[in-house]
């Protein structure tokens, strides 16, 4: 079946999927906190709230990666760990415990390693005569008051292995951190104001890389329409979550343990444990506090009926940025216009030459220092049915600017795509910026269509990388003592120019269906238009509450990978009434 034919797919909810504006009129109509917050929670005192330690390894937290054992020299003397703190969670405690090995080279007392939290000193550990060339063991207590939402642990080596005339590159100079040590924290649960402005906080994380677990609350077995707002509801959480990942278990009239969650809610069906809701008279978004916890919260989409339902949904998916408040009340909302194919805001525009400030995702991206600067790295995401006839070529305008490479030494500016060498160029000892012209081929074309056991794209895929590797030759000499010679070692600077292009243009859309690969990599081909304006979803009118997470998982995951809510999908229980006309249709299902 070919990308002109309409298309549909049968998912289990037994097997869970691994897929894991127009702005209103707002009323913000904040009802009377007593009537409307009275019966929701009583005054839990924050103390009574447990405290919670976890000890984990050290390394877990590296910015390498994984790694088995950290060596640090004279050259390379800083090793850093990133950790975080959710915005519903306090650090009341934490400490390291380092387990590390010194050079029996270095001199006691003048060569020490420092722990640094968030760049404020913690302590300084000295390297006495015992310790040289034995494993050693610290616990440092970290500052408390200089948490923040994301933390950065930092170990600084400072050696020193002779009086005179050290060299940073002798290789006498190191100390090994071993992978026994470990970061310990105490934290505890916090309750935050009921305030929209907050969103998608504590929801959705999009702080640390961790996966979000959101589950979705129901009175009873959903009919379309409210399946239809938590799909929108899913969709907007997953293109808040971006990468990290994100599932929604499903509830029927059951409070989830201890966690926050959403519950959709109308005047005439609203689970047991949240009778105490006032009726509304409009779709409403609001935040209350979840019944029996000390911290939990509600995000309550409420309504007269299950329309309001899709509205209120519909309005947080498209307007979250510009509400506040403990609830909103939306009127006259009209929505956005349909998305046109292919126009998915995390999709790179095939159309046009796209340059690189569109492709960087915060301040810096494009730059990077150090003695051998990190990798620059940019991701693009392609539409997935792309393919060449004949040898189509991507044209890339790069223009970068660097340090000059010092004493002589050699330098190269590396460009590879998905970790595949394209080019590399010399870095030019008497010049500070460069530009080159490159074309690379996206191999496969029209001879593999047909073949189920093709050998993908040799270059390209739906998800790509690139990454610009400066590399600079580096040789030390500290001289001799009848001839001593300072050494300071500069850091170097590289830059990409915001203004280097990208050109996709030429390519042609084309996709022999059905192919499970392109639909689990982007959602393809319901995808093609990211609201799903085109898709009609078959379930049952009872599905059962593993089906309807196999959904939400589905619609959490087309949000994550096109950066657009699935805000125009229809939902069904058969095909009827020429509902399923010019539309792709994806059925979620239990296996018989």
């Amino acid at each position: 079946m070919f990308k002109n034919k309409r298309f549909s797919l049968l998912l289990s909810g037994t097997v869970l999927c691994a897929l894991s504006v127009a702005l209103a009129s707002v009323a913000s109509a904040a009802p009377e906190p007593a009537t409307f917050m009275r019966d929701v929670q009583p005054a839990f005192r924050t103390d009574e709230i447990p405290v919670i330690r976890k000890d984990s390894p050290l390394f877990n937290y590296s910015t390498e990666g994984a790694i088995e054992q950290i060596k640090m020299t004279g050259i390379y003397n800083e090793r850093s760990f990133r950790f975080y703190s959710a915005k519903n969670e306090l650090i009341s405690k934490a400490s390291v415990t380092l387990r590390y090995t010194p050079s029996p080279a270095l001199i006691p007392q003048q060569s020490q390693l420092n722990v640094y939290l968030n760049g404020q000193l913690q302590k300084s550990l000295p390297i006495t005569k015992d310790q040289l060339g034995n494993q050693v063991s610290a616990t440092v207590d970290l500052n408390a008051k200089q948490f923040d939402s994301s933390n950065r642990l930092t170990l600084e080596f400072v050696g020193q292995y002779t009086q005179i005339c050290g060299s940073p590159a002798n290789p006498a100079l190191w100390l090994t951190v071993d992978s026994s040590s470990y970061l310990s924290l105490n934290t505890q649960k916090l309750r935050l104001a009921n305030d929209l402005s907050i969103l998608p906080a504590p929801f959705v994380n999009t702080i640390s890389p961790s996966a979000t677990t959101l589950p979705m609350v129901f009175a009873s077995t959903p009919d379309n329409r409210f399946k239809e707002a938590a799909a929108v509801l899913a969709s907007w959480a997953g293109v808040r979550s971006e990468w990290r990942g994100i599932e929604f278990p499903v509830y029927y009239n059951e409070q989830p343990a201890e966690q926050n969650y959403v519950a959709f809610v109308t005047n005439d069906s609203r689970p047991d444990f949240l009778k105490f809701l006032p009726r509304v008279e409009a779709p409403t978004i609001s935040i209350v506090n979840a019944p029996n916890s000390l911290y939990a919260k509600v995000l309550v989409i409420a309504g007269r009926n299950a329309d309001d339902l899709l509205t209120a949904a519909r309005y947080l998916a498209t307007a979250d940025a510009g509400i506040a408040g403990g609830m909103v009340t939306i009127e006259n909302f009209k929505g956005e216009p349909d998305r046109k194919a292919y126009d998915a805001p995390s999709w790179v525009n095939t159309d046009q030459k796209i340059p690189f400030e569109k492709l960087s995702k915060y301040r810096g991206q494009l730059t990077s220092t150090g003695l051998h600067p990190a990798p620059i790295k940019l991701d693009v995401r392609l539409p997935p049915d792309l393919f060449m006839v004949n040898r189509s070529n991507v044209n890339l305008d790069l223009r970068y600017r660097y340090t000059r490479p010092m004493g002589g030494e050699p330098a190269q500016m590396r460009f590879l795509l998905n970790d595949q060498l394209v080019e590399s160029y010399d870095l030019s000892p008497t010049k500070t910026s460069n530009s080159f012209m490159s074309q690379f081929s996206f191999i496969n074309g029209l001879a593999n269509l047909w073949n189920n056991t093709s050998i993908p794209s040799r270059l390209l895929s739906a998800e790509n990388q690139l990454t610009f590797d400066f590399q600079y030759g580096l040789a030390v000499d500290g001289g001799t003592q009848a001839n001593c010679k300072s050494v300071t070692l500069i850091p170097n600077q590289v830059e990409i120019d915001p203004n280097s292009t990208i050109d996709f243009s030429g390519f042609y859309h084309f996709a022999r269906l059905p192919d499970l690969k392109l639909f689990t990599v982007s959602g393809y081909p319901f995808t093609k238009y990211a609201d799903l304006s085109q898709t009609l979803v078959l379930m049952k009118k009872d599905a059962p509450a593993n089906v309807m997470t196999t959904m939400l998982n589905t619609m959490g995951r087309f949000g994550a990978q096109t950066g657009a809510p699935v805000t125009k999908v229809t939902f069904d229980s058969a095909i009827q009434n020429d509902n399923a006309q010019h539309r792709d249709i994806l059925v979620f299902a239990e296996n018989s």
